[in-house]
């Protein structure tokens, strides 16, 4: 009977052995967490980056935002959300706003293109994760639903 370690990291000659002090399921929830964002970037249908995708996506749920703001929502340097931004301004999907509550700065926000595609991304990517759902056996669907919280947890607080 394989152990658990051997059932997520399956041995190849390509496999380069674990630090030892990192997780043995480590690597296998990176290296699936990354094909299953690869697929849903595929099937969003959008010419935009991962990059440029959650940050819309951010723009969408939290609304206009000031760059620092966005920028420690995604994880990223300034300069890099202000070059992104810049990519995106040229595109219509979002625009420079002053902010009310701070007239020497700006903020950022969706312009209605930018709802449009990400609403259309979003549709198509949550059809194809449907469609994969619905594919699973119902102890598989019941096992997802109660491990589902961990990954959020995994994310912190700005998920």
């Amino acid at each position: 009977m394989p152990t658990c370690r051997e059932i997520l990291l399956p041995s190849t000659e390509t496999t380069k052995p674990l630090q030892q002090d990192t997780h043995p399921h480590a690597s296998a929830l990176r290296l699936t967490v990354t094909r299953l964002a690869r697929q849903l970037w595929k099937h969003s249908g959008t010419a935009q980056t991962p990059a440029q995708m959650s940050a819309l996506d951010v723009l969408g749920r939290k609304g206009p935002l000031r760059v620092g703001h966005l920028a420690s929502l995604q994880g990223v340097s300034k300069p890099m959300v202000t070059r992104m931004t810049d990519k995106l301004e040229d595109t219509v999907l979002v625009e420079r706003v002053h902010d009310d509550a701070d007239g020497r700065s700006c903020q950022i926000r969706l312009t209605p293109k930018g709802e449009v595609l990400l609403a259309d991304a979003s549709r198509g990517a949550d059809q194809f994760l449907s469609s994969q759902l619905c594919a699973l056996t119902p102890p598989d669907k019941l096992a997802l639903k109660q491990a589902l919280p961990v990954p959020i947890r995994l994310l912190g607080t700005n998920a």
